[in-house]
């Protein structure tokens, strides 16, 4: 199916999504002021009906390009797949860390 250019996510200049496997893929570019390094790409892995969301950001993990960032979505997304979407993995709606 490939990515398509959806409205942009707050704080971001450009944002694309995905369906795969029941899943949907959404790949963000943040605004140079929150950039990592020169990463400025991340994803979010939520999958359809349920809870379930991972997004690389929370957990610092950027991308310099949009094309290693989509990569790099559906390969967490088959691992997540393998794993049946544990809860611990589930860094939006289950973490423990303190988003203070």
């Amino acid at each position: 199916m490939g990515l398509k250019k959806v409205a942009t996510v707050l704080g971001c200049t450009e944002s694309y999504s995905e369906k795969l496997h029941n899943c949907t893929i959404r790949i963000n570019s943040v605004v140079p002021n929150f950039k990592i390094d020169n990463s400025t790409w991340y994803y979010v892995i939520a999958k359809d009906m349920t809870f379930f969301a991972y997004n690389s950001n929370l957990d610092q993990i950027m991308f310099e390009s949009k094309e290693e960032c989509k990569i790099a979505a559906e390969n967490k997304m088959k691992e997540l797949i393998e794993l049946n979407f544990p809860n611990k993995e589930d860094n939006v709606h289950y973490s423990t860390r303190c988003r203070c």
